[in-house]
């Protein structure tokens, strides 16, 4: 019987206000997802390097690292290359064509984030403040 957005089904029991499904949380020993994950990731495997073809005693998460390399590489894999580079440098900038009050050549945007208040800026005025800022040192 499927449900109707807004409405309770018939023999739903709802938590009470300010109750929780789990109010004992998690068992005490529990460990968290992460920490099952890095032990995985550092489990040693004698594998097959995916670059140099060689046999070598490698960690899963090496394993993986040469696998995204190896299909970079030879599958010439442009994502793989792009995920890569990623990790390593952090995702380019993207720019926002066509918006008027643009104050680079180009009809692109760049946003730029104070730290204050993590809004973009974008006029030119509030970019001139920015570069001056920075320039006075």
């Amino acid at each position: 019987m499927p449900f109707k957005k807004g409405e309770t089904p018939a023999g739903a029991k709802p938590f009470a206000p300010g109750k929780s499904g789990n109010p004992s949380g998690l068992k005490p020993g529990t460990r968290h997802t992460k920490t099952l994950l890095r032990e995985l990731l550092s489990v040693a495997l004698d594998r097959e390097n995916p670059i140099t073809k060689q046999s070598e005693r490698l960690t899963a998460e090496q394993l993986m690292h040469l696998g995204q390399i190896a299909k970079a590489i030879d599958d010439k894999d442009t994502r793989a290359y792009e995920a890569v580079l990623d990790r390593i440098d952090g995702r380019p900038t993207q720019t926002i064509a066509n918006d008027p009050e643009n104050p680079f050549d180009g009809g692109g945007i760049t946003l730029v984030f104070n730290t204050d208040k993590i809004e973009p800026v974008t006029s030119e005025a509030a970019m001139q403040a920015i570069f001056d800022k920075f320039k006075d040192g």
